[in-house]
């Protein structure tokens, strides 16, 4: 029980840090200080993996003790203060987590529309119709350019 405590507010704190990032990563979205927001994306991807690490000792606890949620183990288990504690962590961190999935999907939101602003931009710039500069690769299909003309060949 007490390793699980342990997990569940070492992943609570690196929750709220990364919930804390978002929200200036939000920030540095609508200022336009994209060179500002690197270091904010590089500690999110520690804490990512620190969780994800965490989140593999817990799964090796689960499977230990026959259960596959937290939620389980808590029922299997008899009434205690420790109980109490496991409970509550396990509550605060799906609370976080669904706060933290909504501002991470307004951020991919924004994140969006920027990059279909610099697509206008460059279309705009050259006189060419293009889908999509900066999509994924295997997004769309080649020879989507309606004009052949090169950004360099423009007169702008």
């Amino acid at each position: 029980m007490e390793q699980f405590i342990g997990i569940l507010r070492a992943q609570l704190v690196l929750c709220q840090e990364l919930l804390r990032l978002s929200i200036q990563y939000k920030e540095h979205l609508l200022d336009s200080q994209a060179r500002q927001s690197s270091p904010a994306i590089a500690k999110q991807e520690e804490y990512i993996s620190k969780i994800t690490a965490l989140e593999n000792k817990k799964n090796v606890l689960l499977l230990a003790n026959g259960v596959s949620t937290v939620q389980q183990f808590i029922v299997l288990q008899t009434a205690s203060p420790k109980l109490d504690i496991l409970q509550i962590l396990n509550e605060r961190l799906g609370t976080i987590l669904g706060k933290l999935k909504e501002r991470n999907q307004r951020n991919a939101g924004l994140l969006q529309k920027k990059m279909e602003f610099i697509d206008y931009s460059i279309n705009v710039m050259t006189q060419t119709t293009m889908d999509n500069t900066y999509a994924r690769k295997g997004n769309t299909p080649p020879g989507t350019v309606v004009s052949q003309k090169k950004i360099f060949d423009q007169t702008i």
